[in-house]
């Protein structure tokens, strides 16, 4: 199969996967590898793609998934990224959606993410600390703090 072809199947795969999610609350990933005659672990990368850019899925229990209702949320997350990263967010995007809005004179920058959900975005984010600050939201600032702080906490712990 060429590459092209590939593509395009997989492609078609993801939208009637989103069609079933519509149709139904919950979701296996065993029952999609078996309509799609594919492998799980296929259906796995599917999902996975699909949750990075930011369709709103998440697994229920292992193995069965379920799409929030709520696809219409599109939600702006702002971050300042400090001088010392932001070449490899110039350079290519850690998020479908990312856009520098603003190239600081110390090299800095002002990038936007549109997710659907926080979670879509809060792994990635997580990856780039301490070299990120989270603007807006508010919510989502707090949230990542009080799990830095759970860490801190569970590393004084264990130490």
């Amino acid at each position: 199969m060429t590459r092209d072809k590939k593509v395009q199947t997989k492609l078609i795969r993801l939208g009637q996967i989103l069609r079933i999610f519509m149709e139904k609350e919950k979701v296996s990933s065993a029952w999609l590898a078996e309509y799609f005659r594919t492998t799980p672990r296929t259906i796995q990368r599917d999902l996975l793609l699909l949750k990075e850019s930011g369709f709103p899925l998440h697994e229920e229990k292992k193995g069965t998934y379920r799409l929030s209702r709520d696809l219409v949320k599109n939600m702006e997350v702002t971050v300042l990224i400090d001088n010392k990263v932001s070449h490899y967010f110039k350079r290519r995007k850690m998020f479908p959606t990312q856009e520098i809005k603003e190239e600081r004179p110390d090299g800095s920058i002002i990038v936007t993410f549109r997710v659907g959900y926080h979670e879509a975005i809060r792994n990635i984010l997580k990856s780039w600390i301490p070299n990120i600050i989270i603007l807006e939201p508010e919510e989502l600032k707090l949230s990542m703090i009080e799990d830095v702080q759970g860490w801190l906490k569970q590393q004084n712990i264990a130490g």
